[in-house]
Order: structure tokens, then C-alpha cells, then sequence
């Protein structure tokens, strides 16, 4: 989708399925890893996230803070989600509060934070999850996701610059 930049409402007809696609694949008793297409791994994603423990919701950050302290801004764009009944209910709240809207990261932490001290939720190492703004600083990063940008041209330069880009320009 050649106009499906952040923001457009052709972008938000893309993304507001997300919370509804995952909500039917929690019901049927699925763990849910997803994961924006402007990423590219590094290493296996799986064994970290397996490392990390068993949590309702794995989420990377996406702006994190100053102080280590992970941000009110977490990433809908790797998630890893438990089928549990908490779980459930996050996607579900989510999926309601998102209908319409163009952009659906604003309101999954509004629900997140409406369920603080219900919901188990890890946040993901920026060094190892850094958002697209933070990848030059992260020491061993897993993935590399590529927002905070717009366009294919600059999405293409953000990976070349990591050398995680080998399809050869057009002519």
C-alpha cells in the first residue's frame, strides 16, 4: 500500500484490524507473537522472548526515558501476548477503544494503563528492542524496527545504515 503512511487513514484501515486479529487468535486458545513488517532480526527474537519468562503481554519500548525507567509509550509493533483471561481482556478492551481511529498505539496504553496491577507486563530491553530513534545506541539489539520513520526511502536507508539491507537498488 503505496500511501499507508503513520497516520493516514489508509494506514489506520491497516492497523485497526490488529487488535481484532489477535483478540480471535487469543480465543482460540493462541499465543500471539506479532511483529511490524519494517523489521528485521538480528538474532532470534523467540529465544529472548523465551528467556524473558512467562508474562500476559511482552512489549517493546518506544520511547524510552532518560533514567532506564521504561516509558508510558509502549510499542504495538512487537507484542508477544499469553492466551490468558487478562490477556483477553487487554485485547478486547483495546480492539473497543480503537474503533475509527487512525493510529491504535495511544490507545492500547491508555487500556494497559487502566489495568495496571491486573495485567502482567514486561517490557522488553531497548538494547535489545531499541525503537528506530534509539537503534544507533543499542549495544546488542535482537531487532531492528524501523519507525519513527516515514516512507519507503527511509525505512530502505535505516537499514542499510545497520547492513540489514541486501535487495539491490533499481536502476
Amino acid at each position: 500500500i503505496s500511501d499507508s503512511n503513520y497516520g493516514t487513514a489508509s494506514y489506520g484501515s491497516v492497523v485497526a484490524h490488529r487488535p481484532e486479529v489477535i483478540k480471535g487468535m487469543l480465543e482460540a486458545n493462541c499465543t500471539v507473537f506479532y511483529q511490524d513488517v519494517d523489521t528485521a532480526w538480528k538474532s532470534s527474537v523467540l529465544s529472548v522472548l523465551d528467556a524473558s519468562g512467562v508474562h500476559d503481554v511482552m512489549l517493546a519500548d518506544d520511547d524510552p526515558r532518560d533514567d532506564g525507567k521504561p516509558s508510558r509509550d509502549l510499542c504495538s509493533c512487537l507484542m508477544y501476548i499469553q492466551p490468558t483471561l487478562t490477556s483477553r481482556e487487554f485485547v478486547r478492551r483495546w480492539a473497543a477503544a480503537d474503533k475509527g481511529n487512525v493510529v491504535n498505539q495511544p490507545f492500547m496504553n491508555d487500556v494497559l494503563l487502566d489495568m495496571r496491577g491486573w495485567i502482567d507486563v514486561h517490557v522488553l530491553s531497548n538494547d535489545q528492542f531499541p525503537c528506530g530513534k534509539n537503534a544507533a545506541n543499542a549495544s546488542k539489539p535482537v531487532s531492528l524496527h524501523a519507525n519513527w520513520l516515514v516512507g519507503t526511502r527511509n525505512k530502505t536507508a535505516f537499514f542499510k545504515k545497520f547492513h540489514m539491507w541486501h535487495i539491490p537498488d533499481k536502476e
